[in-house]
């Protein structure tokens, strides 16, 4: 928001100082001047309306993408722990297999270790 508030300033501060510019320089009569400046203060009022409704439009805009992606993580992160639910569940079957084998292959592996002793 920081930023924001230095461009408003920026644009302020830069209008004030052109305003001065032109009243100094200028060769116009004061009844012209005095025309000029209503004129631009209105355009300024404008300018500075609409740069406060896109900011409020930006900040809305913002404030709802930021709670979609909350809403859309969240809907991720739930997705992802069933997902690896499922899987854990569908290779637990596989597990107990993998893990039957092993044991089996040990205990191969320990009297075919017994036989070589013995010869």
């Amino acid at each position: 928001m920081g930023k924001g508030l230095n461009f408003l300033y920026g644009i302020i501060i830069g209008s004030a100082i052109g305003g001065a510019t032109t009243l100094l320089t200028s060769p116009t009569s004061g009844k012209e001047l005095r025309k000029q400046l209503q004129t631009n203060s209105q355009h300024l009022i404008e300018t500075l309306q609409k740069l406060k409704s896109e900011g409020l439009d930006l900040s809305n805009t913002i404030t709802s993408s930021s709670k979609q992606s909350i809403t859309a993580i969240s809907e991720f992160k739930n997705d992802l722990v069933h997902s690896f639910d499922q899987w854990t569940e569908s290779t637990k079957e596989n597990k107990k297999s993998i893990q039957k084998e092993l044991s089996e292959i040990e205990i191969l592996l320990s009297d075919l270790e017994k036989s070589v002793r013995k010869s």
